[in-house]
């Protein structure tokens, strides 16, 4: 509401009426309004203050049987110096006791976002845990050495009303080992950290967990793409020959039509795979929004330079084709 009139005042006064504690207040607010007045009458200051003060009263009184027995035994003493503190005195009291109370009220909600936080199994090692609140979120970005270890990181996070913040824990030490932030009105990952925001090598099958899991894609995210998870191949990865370019080996997928492209690099015999992905919206538009071991220049060049590249690249559409789990 605006600022309160007098009539506001005068109906929170008439609520408080009921006891000897509260007819005390009324009395001494009275007299503490009629010093406070100017050539028109009472302030709108003094009224707004006075306003306040009797809300804050009622809840005074209703806090003497609080579930928190700190807040209670703050309560009745607050009610019990109607009797003896001037108001002055009794307005300072009462704004002690509406922090007390907002205080214990923000506890409580954290307590219980944490209490309704889900939790799901990946495997007998590892699970993920929902951060629902800023104790909860804070304790992880302390101990990745995370920004939310912070409070107002924390919180702002937790503000992103489409956001959902996990945690995957190693059950075996009971530690936080990664933090994923999730976008619900895309259901991408958005983030994918390790210690001090540091991008994770993961294994692929690991990945795949997390995204079955949390029902997600995580295609635009370094660590999901580093690992080679990308969504295409959550059903399987379709088997393909590769293509040899001087000593290196690329394996290529086509999804889509033609609109999506997965490319595996090979750098040297025995080593770990190196990924890209690349979208196509035309002919000879290819191009990244994300992390890839090829560039588009690289890939231009590939495809320059190596006819059967080029033609593995027009050729390979795997949409419907055999499939290697």
């Amino acid at each position: 509401m605006r600022r309160p009139k007098k009539r506001h005042l005068e109906i929170q006064m008439d609520r408080l009426s009921g006891s000897d504690e509260a007819q005390g207040f009324v009395r001494k607010l009275r007299t503490w309004l009629e010093a406070n007045r100017d050539g028109r009458g009472v302030t709108a200051k003094a009224i707004a203050e006075g306003y306040y003060s009797c809300v804050q009263f009622g809840q005074a009184l209703e806090a003497r049987s609080h579930e928190d027995s700190s807040v209670r035994r703050k309560a009745a003493k607050v009610v019990k110096a109607a009797h003896h503190d001037n108001f002055p005195r009794l307005q300072s009291r009462l704004r002690s006791l509406h922090g007390a109370l907002s205080t214990y009220g923000r506890r409580r909600a954290e307590r219980n976002r944490e209490t309704a936080a889900r939790t799901i199994r990946i495997d007998r090692r590892f699970e993920l845990r929902e951060l629902r609140s800023v104790p909860s979120v804070q304790r992880v970005g302390r101990a990745l050495g995370a920004c939310v270890a912070h409070q107002s990181w924390a919180r702002s996070y937790l503000q992103d009303t489409d956001g959902e913040l996990w945690a995957v824990h190693d059950m075996a030490s009971n530690a936080p080992l990664y933090l994923l932030k999730v976008d619900r009105s895309t259901n991408e990952i958005d983030e994918f950290e390790g210690c001090d925001n540091s991008t994770p090598g993961l294994e692929r099958t690991f990945v795949w967990s997390v995204l079955r899991e949390l029902s997600v894609s995580g295609d635009n995210n370094e660590a999901v793409a580093r690992a080679g998870a990308f969504h295409a191949f959550l059903d399987g990865q379709p088997d393909v020959e590769p293509v040899r370019t001087g000593k290196h080996l690329h394996w290529i997928w086509v999804f889509r039509g033609g609109a999506e492209i997965i490319i595996a690099t090979q750098t040297q015999p025995g080593n770990s795979k190196r990924w890209s992905r690349f979208l196509r919206s035309g002919a000879l538009e290819i191009h990244s929004r994300f992390w890839n071991y090829l560039s588009e220049e690289e890939l231009l060049c590939l495809l320059l330079d190596h006819p059967w590249f080029a033609e593995r690249m027009r050729s390979s559409t795997v949409d419907g084709g055999s499939v290697n789990h």
